[in-house]
């Protein structure tokens, strides 16, 4: 059982409940202060240094003042063996059960509403210093590859997949370096009953080139293609630059390919949904004929 008694104001909380829903390893409860709720994300101490980073970083992007959940305390509890965030409770449902109810003119504009914000979120730079963008990509690339090589399961498509990677790795070259938010789909968005958007889940937040944010996106495609395409033109001011598909597609394809040996021990359900990525990015390019997916250049209002 961890001992949350050594938080400051943990006299003051009440209907302390854990939460199970998703993919991290923190420890996570919502708790309720006052009248308020919050949630408390617990972390083994050896990630003490990344979780104050994070803590930081979550500051910088709380100046903002979008509709986000906000970093309210950090530190140590449960005898020194874990840290802890403690964050704003965002009011609302999860967007991805909630877009599909909504017309499509409305699943577009809160798309638009979400390019905006995290564009916004992209306009901050890092207070601490960095490893040139390409150089760290590439190496990551490496590593992913190297992962999903040595893996037992293997998909359709997977030479075209390495080729597209070698053939663009220069598009890495003279990308900024900005705040991310490092998991940024519809699965980590929320809508409330006016039908406002808000983003949670920040744990994954890092840097690296804004672009890569969009890594993801096949996730909020198979949501909502008004609202994917709503995000899009929100980020760019309605007009994307023909280049950014290129670079989009590089990191959706070094996404998809770490994704095989990721979902391998969570189990068929997982690996399944990897395969179902893979194929709508291999579709949507037309087995990478065309440099604009299918899913934004045949989009109609």
């Amino acid at each position: 059982m961890v001992n949350l008694a050594d938080i400051k104001g943990y006299s003051n909380w009440s209907n302390i409940k854990p939460i199970t829903l998703g993919w991290s390893n923190d420890l996570k409860y919502k708790v309720l202060i006052g009248e308020d709720y919050y949630i408390l994300r617990l972390s083994d101490i050896k990630y003490y240094e990344h979780k104050k980073r994070e803590y930081e970083m979550l500051q910088q992007i709380n100046s903002l003042n979008l509709n986000i959940t906000r970093p309210v305390d950090f530190g140590v509890c449960n005898n020194n063996q874990h840290v802890y965030l403690l964050l704003t409770w965002l009011k609302g449902n999860d967007a991805e059960q909630e877009l599909p109810k909504l017309s499509k003119k409305k699943q577009y504009d809160l798309g638009v509403k979400a390019g905006e914000n995290i564009s916004k979120i992209h306009s901050l730079k890092p207070t601490f210093s960095y490893m040139p963008w390409h150089e760290r990509f590439n190496k990551k690339i490496d590593k992913k590859i190297k992962s999903y090589l040595n893996c037992s399961v293997k998909f359709n498509y997977e030479k075209e997949f390495l080729n597209y990677i070698e053939q663009n790795r220069h598009l890495l070259q003279n990308r900024p370096t900005r705040l991310l938010h490092g998991d940024f789909h519809v699965g980590n968005m929320i809508i409330n009953e006016k039908e406002q958007l808000g983003i949670i889940d920040f744990n994954r937040q890092d840097i690296g080139d804004p672009w890569e944010d969009f890594n993801r996106m096949p996730f909020s495609v198979r949501t909502s293609q008004a609202f994917s395409v709503g995000m899009l033109n929100g980020y760019f001011n309605n007009s994307v630059p023909i280049e950014f598909f290129s670079l989009f597609c590089l990191y959706l394809v070094n996404n998809a390919i770490s994704s095989i040996p990721w979902s391998i021990p969570f189990g068929k359900k997982e690996v399944a949904v990897a395969f179902r990525n893979i194929e709508a990015i291999y579709s949507s390019y037309q087995g990478f004929a065309t440099r604009v997916p299918q899913w934004y250049s045949q989009y109609q209002e």
